[in-house]
Parts: C-alpha cells; sequence; structure tokens
C-alpha cells in the first residue's frame, strides 16, 4: 500500500468533515415543479420582450419591457418610435418601483373609526354603487390627462349615470400658451416645436430637459442638432437648471420682467427680418426703452435678436411653469411672436400634429370644482390618477373634500387618498390594458407585463360595474379589454398594433399666422410680485426626478443625486453667493421661507445657478411617511417624511387671461432659524481644479486640426485681452462666423467677449497608447466606451439605468449622508465660472476598464482582474473586503457593500431583481461592469451564427436609454466600429490618462459656441 502524505491525508479529512457538515446543516428540501402547461411565449432563462407605453408623465413614451418568467425587470425605450428613438427619462426607466411597492394598497379600502380600513370588492362596489344611488346627477370625476379609450370610456359612463361631469386636471397644463395661441392664431392647440431642425433655442425658464412637453423627445432632437458643433441655446430665467445649465448664454433679468425681455427680442427681430407690422405694433418695447426694467444691456439684446434673426431655423419656447406669471399668457403670446417675426411659424413650430392637452381644465376650473363641493352640488367624487391636495393647496381642496363621498383610484397612498371615504385600488401600468395619444394621430399601446400582484382592478371595469348594478349599463361594453379591443378595430388589428406598439402618424401641418390685430388684445407688460421689495423673488421650479410629486414614491429617484445641486433625500433653498453673504448664511443653515400663502423650514444651498435676489425651491418632495409604522433603523427612508411641499409656498394668483395659477408671482422672506441640517452629497465641489475631467473646446479648435494640439486649446490660443494678442488668439478674430449666422458675419456683431478655456489640463503630459492592445493577443475582442461630453446633458437616465439593470441597492439617507451610495456610474457636474455664458460640463464616470489598472495588483485574493477581452472584472465571491482596490482607483468608481441591503427587500419588491445579475452580499467591493451579462448574450447569439460580434450587437444599460446618444460601446479591435472612429477623433481624450491607466473609456469634449470660431 502506497504511503499516505500530508496533501492527501488533508483531501480526504476536508471532503469527510465537508460531508458530515453538509448532513448537520442541511437545508429542507425545496421540490422545483415544472410548468404543466408552458406558456408559448415563455422560456425558462430567456427574456420576453413586450411593447407598451410609459405613464409616468403624459409624454406616455413608448416602451419595450423586458420579463422574465412573468416578472418585468427592465423598460427601454422603443428604438423604432420616430419621437424617442430608444430612448428614456430616469423616471421611466424607474417605474417598475411603481408596481413593486410594497406600501401599495393590497385591495379596497373604507374609511372607519382608525382610518383606511381593509374590505372585500363586493363590500368595496355596494358602498359605491350606494352612494351613486343616492346622488343621482351630484357624482363629478376629476382625473388627470387621458388621451385614449379609457379617456372615451369615462365619459361614456359619467354620461350613462346622468352625471356628465369631468375635470382633466393636470399641474402642468400649458393653460397659458394654449390661451395665446388661440388669440394669435385662433387655434387652442400646443404645437410642435421641432428641436431636431432648430440651428439656435431660446427658452424662457422652459426646462424641456426636464418636464416640458416630452423631455426625451426633445432631448434627442436638441442634441441632434447640435451635433459638430453646431447649434446655439440662450437660456432667460432666474435659474439655471438642467435645460438652463446645457445653454450657451444666460440672461437673468429683474424679476417679473421675462416678459420685457421677450417682446424686446420679438420687436428687434421684426425689425431686422423686414416684419415692420409687428415691429411697429411692439415699437414701444425697444430694447432700449426696458433695458432699465429689465436690468439686461440693451445691447445683450440686440446681440440676441441679430442671432435670431440670422438663424436659418430659430425656434423660441414659450415660458415654463418656473416663470409662469400673472401674465402668463402675454407672456407666452410674447415668445409665440418672436417665432413669428423670425419665420419660425409652420417651420421649427408646427401646428397640426399638436400635443394632446388641448382637453386639460384650468386651475381656475378647480378652484371651481372646490366651490361646488363646499356648495354640495358634488356628492360623489371620483378622483383618478391626481393629487390635488399635494399640488393644490391654494385652493383648500382638503377642507372641501369633507361635504361629498369622496373615492379615490389611487393604486397607493397620497395625500388626497389619505382623505379618501372609499379606496378601490387601481392597476399600476405594468399590470393594466390601456392606450395613450399624446401627439395627435399616434398611437401607443400599453399592455400588461405581468398579473396583478394585489387585489386590484382596472378603473375602467369598475365604472362599468357599477352602472351595470345601476341599470345604465345599455350601449356600454362588457368590460374595458372589449372597449380597448372595439377602440383597435376588433382582436386581429389589436394583435397586429401589440406587435408594433401602436398605429398612426403624426397628423398633418395646418398652416398658421398670426393675426396682427389680436396683438393689441395682449394685455403686454411685466408680472408683479407680491411681498415687500426687500424679500427674494421665489422661484418654484418642477422636478427633474419627481415631476410634479407623483414619483416621489419610487426610493431610487431620491438616491439619485439631482442633476444640477447632487443633492440626495432633501429639499434645499438655493441662494446666489452674494444672497447667502447678505443674509449671513451659508449651506447646512435652515432657514424659514415664508409667503402670504404658507412658510417652510428648509436648508439653504449656496451655488450660482440662481439669480441675485432670488430664492429657488423645487417640488416633489414633502408627501407624508410611505411606512410610518416602519421600524428603525430605516435605510429605505420609508418612515421619514423627506423635504417640504413647495406648492405650499405659491398664493392662489392667477393669470386672468388664461385661468393658470401664477408659480412665480410672489416674494418670499428668508429668515435664519440657527439650526443646521445635513445634506447628503455625491459632489462636494462643481470646480475640476483644472485636472482635465471635463475637457472643452472652442469652435475654431473644432472646425482647424491645428488647433487640436494641446489638449484641444493649447497654450497661446486660449488667452484673454490681458495676454497679449486679440482675446482669441493670433489669427483668429472676426473672420469666424457663429452657429446659425449669415456666412462671413463677423463675431463681434453677437458681441461675443471669448474667454480662455479652463479646466484642461494642458499642464499634464500623456503617452500615446493604443487601447486595443490591452486584451488577450487571441482575442477578436477589446471593448471600449465613448462619452460624447458635448452631447451629455447630465440627466441621469443612465444612472437610474445601470441601477436596475445590475441589481443596485437603495442605502437610504442615513448611508448616503456617509457616501455609501451604490451607484455603478455618476455623472460629475463642472462649472466654470463666467458671467454672461453658463459653461457646465457634464460627466458620466464609470469604471474605465484600465489596461493598466491600479486595483488589479493591490487585491491579495485576485477578486479584481483582467480578462482576456480588456474587461476589468469584480468576482464578488473572492471578495474579502480590504477595499485596497478602491483605495488604489484614481477614478473612485467602486463600491463597497457596508450592508446587506438584499435583506431590506420587501415582496414583491425582489420582484424586479435581474436574475442575470447576482445580488452582492455585505463586505464585497463592485462596480461598473460594462454590462458583461449584455456582452455574453451577444457574443453567444454571434457563435450560434457562426460570425464574430458585430457593431450594434451589443449595448449596455447606460447607453440604451440615453436620449442624447452620447454613450458609445464597441469593439476596439474592429477598425470599422463607432466606438474605434470616435477614439480616433481629433475630440477624444481620456481621464487622467497622465497616470497611464490606460483606461478603454474614451470622451469626447464639449464644444464651447459663444467663443468665436467657424460654424
Amino acid at each position: 500500500m502506497p504511503e499516505l502524505d500530508r496533501r492527501d491525508f488533508l483531501k480526504i479529512t476536508g471532503l469527510s468533515a465537508g460531508a458530515a457538515a453538509t448532513v448537520a446543516c442541511k437545508e429542507p428540501v425545496e421540490k422545483v415543479i415544472p410548468y404543466l402547461n408552458q406558456p408559448e411565449e415563455v422560456i425558462p432563462g430567456i427574456p420576453t420582450r413586450y411593447h407598451s407605453t410609459c405613464r409616468e408623465c403624459p409624454g406616455a413614451c413608448a416602451t419595450t419591457v423586458t420579463t422574465r418568467e412573468g416578472r418585468p425587470i427592465k423598460v427601454e425605450g422603443r428604438a423604432d418610435d420616430p419621437f424617442t428613438e430608444g430612448g428614456l427619462c430616469v423616471r421611466g426607466q424607474s417605474s417598475l418601483y411603481r408596481t413593486y411597492d410594497a406600501n401599495r394598497f393590497r385591495g379596497p379600502m373604507k374609511r372607519g373609526a382608525n382610518g383606511l380600513e381593509r374590505i372585500g370588492w363586493d363590500e368595496a362596489m355596494q358602498l359605491l354603487v350606494a352612494q351613486l344611488r343616492q346622488s343621482p346627477g351630484k357624482a363629478f370625476f376629476l382625473g388627470g390627462l387621458e388621451t385614449g379609450t379609457l379617456d372615451a370610456l369615462i365619459d361614456q359612463v359619467m354620461a350613462a349615470l346622468g352625471s356628465p361631469q369631468r375635470l382633466r386636471y393636470e399641474p402642468f397644463a400649458h393653460e397659458a400658451l394654449r390661451a395665446a395661441n388661440r388669440r394669435l392664431f385662433g387655434r387652442s392647440g400646443v404645437p410642435q416645436f421641432d428641436f431636431g431642425k432648430a440651428d439656435l433655442v431660446v427658452s424662457f425658464g422652459t426646462d424641456f430637459l426636464e418636464t416640458w412637453l416630452d423631455p426625451v423627445s426633445n432631448q434627442r432632437g436638441f442634441m441632434r442638432a447640435r451635433q459638430d458643433g453646431h447649434g446655439y441655446h440662450a437660456f432667460v430665467g432666474p435659474r439655471l437648471g438642467l435645460t438652463g445649465g446645457n445653454a450657451d448664454e444666460w440672461l437673468a433679468p429683474e424679476p417679473g420682467t421675462e416678459a420685457l425681455v421677450a417682446l424686446s427680442l420679438a420687436h428687434a427681430v421684426a425689425r431686422l427680418r423686414g416684419r415692420g407690422d409687428l415691429a411697429g405694433a411692439l415699437a414701444q418695447f425697444r430694447a432700449a426703452a426696458t433695458s432699465a426694467r429689465t436690468g439686461i444691456d440693451a445691447a445683450r439684446i440686440d446681440a440676441l435678436a441679430r442671432r435670431i434673426a440670422d438663424a436659418k431655423a430659430p425656434l423660441a419656447l414659450p415660458p415654463g411653469a418656473e416663470v409662469q406669471g400673472t401674465n402668463a399668457a402675454a407672456f407666452a403670446g410674447a415668445v409665440m411672436l418672436i417665432n413669428a417675426a423670425a419665420g419660425a411659424i409652420n417651420d421649427t413650430v408646427v401646428f397640426g400634429p399638436d400635443h394632446r392637452v388641448e382637453r386639460l381644465g384650468r386651475f381656475a376650473d378647480l378652484t371651481e370644482l372646490a366651490g361646488k363641493m363646499r356648495g354640495g352640488d358634488v356628492k360623489v367624487l371620483l378622483v383618478h390618477g391626481v393629487d390635488p391636495v399635494y399640488s393644490a393647496p391654494q385652493v383648500g381642496f382638503a377642507d372641501a373634500m369633507e361635504r361629498p363621498f369622496v373615492v379615490s383610484f389611487s393604486s397607493a397612498s397620497d395625500e388626497t387618498t389619505a382623505l379618501a371615504d372609499l379606496v378601490l385600488p387601481d392597476h399600476t401600468p405594468h399590470e393594466a390594458w390601456g392606450d395613450a395619444e399624446p401627439v395627435a394621430g399616434v398611437r401607443r399601446l400599453q399592455q400588461p407585463t405581468i398579473r396583478p400582484i394585489f387585489e386590484t382592478r382596472a378603473a375602467g371595469d369598475v365604472l362599468l360595474d357599477a352602472a351595470r348594478a345601476l341599470g345604465r349599463g345599455d350601449g356600454l361594453p362588457a368590460s374595458f379589454f372589449e372597449a380597448l379591443r372595439a377602440a383597435w378595430g376588433g382582436a386581429d388589428a389589436l394583435d397586429r398594433a401589440l406587435g408594433s406598439g401602436g398605429s398612426g402618424r403624426p397628423s398633418g401641418p395646418v398652416p398658421a399666422a398670426v393675426d396682427p390685430a389680436a396683438i393689441a388684445a395682449l394685455d403686454l407688460g411685466a408680472a408683479e410680485l407680491d411681498g415687500s421689495g426687500d424679500d427674494l423673488a421665489l422661484v418654484v421650479y418642477p422636478s427633474l426626478h419627481f415631476y410634479d410629486g407623483r414619483s416621489a414614491r419610487i426610493a431610487l429617484l431620491h438616491e439619485i443625486p439631482d442633476p444640477v445641486l447632487k443633492t440626495t433625500w432633501s429639499s434645499v433653498a438655493e441662494l446666489h453667493p452674494d444672497t447667502a453673504g447678505r443674509l449671513g448664511v451659508r449651506t447646512g443653515d435652515v432657514v424659514e421661507l415664508a409667503t402670504s400663502a404658507g412658510k417652510v423650514e428648509v436648508p439653504v444651498f449656496v451655488h450660482s445657478g440662481v439669480r441675485r435676489g432670488a430664492v429657488a425651491l423645487q417640488v416633489g418632495n414633502g408627501h407624508p411617511p410611505l411606512a410610518p409604522d416602519q421600524p428603525e433603523p430605516d435605510h429605505r427612508g420609508k418612515s421619514r417624511s423627506i423635504g417640504v411641499n413647495a406648492f405650499r409656498l405659491i398664493p392662489g394668483r392667477l393669470d386672468s387671461a388664461s385661468g393658470a395659477l401664477a408659480w412665480y408671482s410672489t416674494r418670499a422672506s428668508v429668515r435664519p432659524t440657527g439650526a443646521r441640517e445635513p445634506i447628503a452629497r455625491a459632489q462636494l465641489t462643481f470646480d475640476q481644479e483644472n485636472r482635465g475631467f471635463a475637457k472643452s473646446m472652442t469652435l475654431a479648435a473644432l472646425h482647424d486640426p491645428d488647433h487640436g494640439s494641446g489638449g484641444g486649446h493649447g497654450d497661446g490660443h486660449g488667452g484673454d485681452a490681458s495676454h497679449g494678442g486679440d482675446a482669441h488668439g493670433e489669427g483668429h478674430g472676426d473672420a469666424h462666423a457663429l452657429p446659425g449666422a449669415n456666412p462671413g458675419t463677423p463675431a463681434d456683431v453677437y458681441g461675443v467677449k471669448p474667454l480662455p478655456v479652463q479646466g484642461d489640463a494642458s499642464h499634464l503630459v500623456t503617452t500615446d497608447y493604443d487601447p486595443a492592445s490591452d486584451a488577450h493577443a487571441d482575442s477578436p475582442y477589446r471593448w471600449g466606451l465613448n462619452v460624447d461630453v458635448d452631447a451629455c446633458s447630465g440627466c441621469n437616465a443612465c444612472v437610474a439605468a445601470c441601477a436596475v439593470e445590475n441589481n443596485t441597492p437603495v442605502v437610504g439617507p442615513a448611508n448616503s449622508l456617509m457616501g455609501r451610495e451604490m451607484f455603478w456610474m455618476r455623472i460629475e457636474r463642472y462649472v466654470e465660472e463666467t458671467d454672461d455664458h453658463p459653461d457646465v460640463r457634464h460627466l458620466p464616470m464609470m469604471c474605465q476598464h484600465c489596461g493598466a489598472a491600479p486595483c488589479e495588483n493591490v487585491c491579495p485574493v485576485i477578486a479584481t482582474y483582467h480578462t482576456h477581452e480588456g474587461l476589468n472584472i469584480m468576482v464578488p465571491n473572492r471578495c474579502i473586503g480590504t477595499r485596497f482596490c478602491s483605495n488604489n482607483c484614481p477614478y473612485k468608481v467602486r463600491r463597497f457593500n457596508s450592508w446587506r441591503y438584499d435583506e431590506y427587500y420587501e415582496e414583491p419588491e425582489n420582484f424586479g431583481l435581474n436574475p442575470d445579475v447576482m445580488v452582492r452580499a455585505k463586505g464585497v467591493m463592485e462596480k461598473c461592469s460594462m454590462c458583461v451579462q449584455r456582452i455574453h448574450d451577444g457574443k453567444t447569439l454571434a457563435q450560434s451564427q457562426g460570425r464574430l460580434v458585430r457593431d450594434g450587437d451589443i449595448t449596455p444599460a447606460c447607453a440604451q436609454t440615453c436620449p442624447s446618444d452620447a454613450i458609445t460601446f464597441g469593439n476596439l479591435r474592429d477598425p470599422a466600429s463607432r466606438v474605434t472612429e470616435l477614439r480616433d477623433d481629433p475630440r477624444a481624450y481620456r481621464v487622467l490618462e497622465h497616470l497611464y491607466t490606460r483606461p478603454g473609456v474614451s470622451y469626447q469634449k464639449a464644444v464651447r459656441r459663444f467663443e468665436a470660431g467657424e460654424a
């Protein structure tokens, strides 16, 4: 018998001990029961995709929903949609969490002695029918914007009940624009604004990248028109939000006088374009005459007017909600007059394919409804898809709800539902059938991608059942689905439409022209602001993440940093540094904001993106806790109210011409309380300190390769006048024309003041290298990314897409304050301080997948390593949590699991996890993998077809959702790939490449359009 050595002995004893331990600690046996009759469309392990429609806002974007074994796990924009072309916003990416909300209503509820109590559907329907029977003709339906089959069905049912009373209410109803169009053009529709065609955009507080009309389509067109240095964007308003930060010029007039700026521009453009009729009607608004009131130099107005007049396809955007004052309709009319004078009507402003908002009621109508409720004219109020107690406190809706019997169809609690007498929870959009017509002629279908998780019912079916129980069902469809099928032409037609996601094309254009006589009917002038002249102008603005507050239940949207402030889980009062200094406050100091409508206490955030003499506050926060009984510690933020409700500070003043609420109508007193409150921030400074993270170049450098050396803006080309020569460098002065200008137009005509490019780190020495070589010699692939800094708007859609795709946990407010966020990618925001031209650069930052990765050689267990395809991969099962790799990473893109966040998932929240990506445990490191699971799927498909992966076969989640198309993924070893082409572009650079980490991610420099350069 051979002798047993030590190694073999340990093998045997280890195996025996392991086997014994396995038996002693045996887990209970779970039997896997296969499908008895497997659904035809379900193959275990293979995703199934459905066309549907996002319902997070009235934009109703076309989507594709990926499901696994009957569970939706990811939402993407539909690539073949002509408007969004595959893009989706941060709210759409997070929409699944509305369905998987563990705090949704489990079934019907009725008001009892202890608040809302659970009941069955039979009892709930009996209560509803009894109330309707007792109040014939006294029912009223209050809902949001519905534009499809449900909209028509509600009208049918309410008419059958003898109560054809209804109000479609949205906080952003565009009443002022509709009223202005009705007066000027004889049409009350909201036209299409063609961003993709416009070479110059002037926006008046219009947040078209955040909430205005169709933000995804807006961003797609806007960024496309700015490719290769084209386009120019001027922003007029008191605060630089996401939209303003993407502008090339900022005009911040005295609060309330923004309409005068629009009128001055309209007059000047009409004069330059030879529109004597318009120029004569607006003669009193010459820039020289309004300059003293607006605080904007007449020369700047004239320079911007000349840009507009010289542009081939200019576009002026009507005022957004944040500057909607007591002159809202006249202000909107003034902006539309700019379009008329510039020739934009029927070109970049097209009536016909209108946004379907014309049926929306006015804010004044909501006030009238509250009066009817108090007077007893409304006995039964049916509320669906709106929360007026939260979004319209000026109306006093909470008090008015005390008289009628209130029925809410909300799937989850909100301020209005909390006061309801009966709750009949509707399905969420991912559980329900539906359709929408966001633009005239464009119909989009919504189909369920999961069976209803709780005992909910479609609101349309509830209304139909109630009508039949009252004997009023004659002529009504048998069910909502039957109504939907009939509206789409029958079963076969519906099936075909489901395959394509909808049908129809935008309605054809309808010619429009301004009636010059109508100009006199507009009450032109500045807006009035209530309050003391010593107080600050109050700017209340919509939220990219929460819209009007309806998305605030989604914890992920609280955790993703605000795109401008980089704050999380809080409300803040934004002040200019000079204003804060005058008040004696700094970031984190708590102040009391008070107006005639109410008061709130909120911490201060100081930054230069808000004008002096103003204070800004975002709507969307200030809701009651999602789960007030949740025990501490509450890492998901469910047992605390987040921030304050900014709607409470807006007085109830209206624009008399349109009936719109005047958001921008008051000043607020700001009183320091002496308290301080910590603010969770994902980025502590917006100054890149000349380290070359987000680089830029001038238009001259873009169009002249000789200028591209030295980091795109070398020494001797960026100095100001104090450095000798002209301010734009040797040999580059007036000869260059600007985008939108006539060829040969001198740059100084537009009042250009060339500025030095900052933050380009031209002093750092870099070494050339080929990132394609950083993979195994036998591998046909070296995966890489390219990010166009000029195209990135900072909208956070990619951050949300990455989080949902890769099961990134939400850590909550307490952990966020400690810097424990878990996002695999972030968007860094850098601001170069200038007086008139905002120079804001957004830099998506993820793992750079370095060819010489500093993290790899310090890991003691080889948990992070370099694959043969050039990826830097993290193996959580190997990681022992030393965090050496994070310490050695110069990009700081690795995330450490400080807690078992997966233990906090309540059913059904865990249903949304992507089974292709593991859920990481406490004590391990994680980071971006370039969606390695998608890379694997793409390679498997190519291998099955006997070929290599082609360009476009694989798209990571961040690139797939980007509305700006700013992120490109591909194979750096494919000379024909788009990512290789971009890597070799003159604008290309790599972050911190002087460290010779050999990153596989390249960036394209931003382009500064406000300096002299070639068009």
